[in-house]
């Protein structure tokens, strides 16, 4: 006849309780930066010479797609990992590329917390970054322009 130690299969019941329901909880309140900030965010863009505000036709884009328009204005782009790109134009002057990096969103910490699960998700989608949401630029050697 086998006697088996009920302590010690109890120890075990509650062990794996314990830890499932640490994982279940761990990735239930991951603040998964998809679910969290969204994979879109609002950029605002203006230029102006010498402190004088002008039009420019810009073009931003990032790994995840390009997209057109004119400042001043606000549009809305996909978030990246990798760094926005700003190219402008404009008959004030003949151009300006600046490549403003992305910074990672609070968010995106939360998912430590699924150790990892979920943030190939944001890395993949961009949900885990963040861009500044304004962009102002100033060009000395130019002519100011009102419209387009």
């Amino acid at each position: 006849m086998i006697h088996i130690n009920k302590p010690v299969m109890t120890i075990k019941k509650n062990l794996l309780s314990t830890s499932l329901c640490i994982a279940v909880v761990s990735l239930g309140v991951s603040s998964c930066s998809t679910m969290v900030s969204g994979k879109h965010q609002a950029i605002t863009l203006e230029a102006d010479c010498n402190g004088v505000p002008t039009v420019a036709k810009c073009t931003l884009r990032n790994e995840h797609g390009s997209w057109i328009t004119n400042t001043p204005n606000t549009l809305i782009i996909q978030k990246g990992f990798g760094d926005l790109i700003i190219d402008c134009t404009s008959p004030s002057f003949s151009r300006h590329t600046a490549y403003i990096p992305s910074k990672a969103e609070w968010s995106n910490y939360g998912n430590i917390a699924s150790l990892g699960v979920l943030s190939f998700v944001d890395v993949q989608n961009g949900a885990g970054y963040r861009y500044p949401e304004h962009y102002k630029f100033s060009i000395n050697q130019c002519i100011p322009y009102k419209t387009w």
